[in-house]
């Protein structure tokens, strides 16, 4: 799709600009924007991760395979990412800051764009996000693709329990410190590099949130998708939300994994989507969110 800077913004956010693409379609007939929300950490507008090497470029691929649908989009970068962290002055995250962000930027779109409906998007740890900005500022509907539904504190548990059970345990006492407000003292060199400064702080934020009971406080449409190949949050997430969901309100992708491309479950392989951008978004997954924000 090549470079798009020239359709760049800034928002006004505390403590300088964040900074974002708005993809418009040449037919504005459906006059329908989505704001897109990236995962966790240094996770940019386009979906790739600083400490990753390579890129999936896969929110890049959602924006445009939206826009080809006539769904315009803002995509941007978090504070922990791309030209935002480079330019704020204050580096210091706190999980709320994230969701003050996004409302900054639903309120930029009100103001600088005429468009009839709003939409969120959020992507993992976005999701959450999406959710609580969308209690604060009117939008017109949810999507959360690979949204944890229990507290995070549970879904890290799960996580290490698959690669190394005896890790799991120690995560599982220093996750207690945090919740309980203490610091972590583990020296394990994984658990530190995870819990240890301002990522405990952010981490012990993210853990009040109950995804759950902050989706059920809106009165709005939400959409879940999720993927079958997807190694970090599975579609099981689903059955925690049974009393809500019902045939129009989800949809489960074959083959799709974390990073939206169509996987095989195989790990090795899996992980190669992360980091190579060739790989195509799963099939399905533009259609689904189209047929949910214009139906």
């Amino acid at each position: 799709y090549g470079i798009d800077n020239w359709n760049e913004v800034k928002v006004k956010v505390n403590g300088g600009y964040l900074y974002g693409n708005i993809l418009e379609p040449s037919d504005n007939s459906k006059s329908t924007i989505v704001i897109i929300t990236a995962g966790s950490g240094p996770t940019d507008r386009d979906g790739n991760s600083s400490i990753l090497t390579g890129r999936n470029d896969s929110l890049k691929y959602l924006a445009y395979g939206l826009k080809d649908k006539g769904i315009a989009s803002f995509r941007y970068d978090q504070r922990p990412s791309g030209k935002s962290y480079r330019t704020l002055t204050d580096k210091n995250i706190n999980f709320d800051l994230l969701v003050e962000d996004l409302v900054e930027c639903i309120k930029y779109i009100k103001v600088n764009k005429n468009y009839d409906k709003i939409y969120l998007i959020g992507h993992s740890q976005g999701a959450l996000i999406s959710v609580l900005a969308a209690q604060q500022e009117d939008v017109d509907g949810v999507v959360t693709i690979a949204g944890a539904v229990r507290p995070i504190d549970m879904i890290l548990l799960d996580q290490v329990k698959r690669q190394d059970k005896e890790l799991s345990e120690i995560l599982e006492v220093e996750l207690e410190k945090i919740k309980a407000g203490m610091d972590s003292t583990s020296e394990n060199k994984e658990i530190k590099q995870l819990l240890s400064g301002e990522n405990g702080e952010f981490i012990r934020r993210w853990m009040e949130y109950d995804p759950e009971a902050e989706v059920k406080k809106l009165d709005i449409p939400v959409y879940f998708i999720y993927g079958t190949a997807d190694l970090q949050i599975k579609p099981s997430e689903l059955d925690y939300l049974d009393d809500i969901i019902n045939d129009n309100n989800y949809k489960i992708l074959e083959n799709m994994n974390h990073v939206l491309k169509v996987s095989p479950e195989d790990e090795k392989e899996n992980l190669k989507r992360y980091s190579y951008p060739g790989y195509p978004l799963h099939p399905e997954l533009i259609k689904s969110i189209e047929e949910f924000i214009i139906s």
